[in-house]
């Protein structure tokens, strides 16, 4: 993984990476929030998640962030808050 999170030969031709959020989540994972603004204007969410050595990257288009944002509130306000002890 490089310092922008981009895996080992995956470069991507973006002109800005612009970290928006990160937060600690359980079990000692670490998630993050990236801005990828491309050469061509066009912009992209990239959803990273640090679990030890390894990282899970998924790259979203604007549409694909609101649902998957509509849905993990969906479940959030439906499920009882329990304590994260972080």
């Amino acid at each position: 993984m490089t310092d922008d999170m981009t895996p080992p030969g995956n470069q991507l031709n973006a002109l800005n990476q612009e970290e928006l959020a990160q937060m600690p989540a359980p079990w000692g994972r670490e998630v993050r929030l990236i801005r990828l603004t491309y050469d061509s204007g066009f912009e992209m969410l990239r959803l990273s998640i640090k679990e030890g050595k390894r990282f899970t990257t998924l790259d979203l288009d604007a549409a694909s962030a609101a649902k998957l944002a509509g849905l993990m509130a969906g479940w959030a306000g439906s499920t009882p808050p329990r304590p994260s002890g972080e």
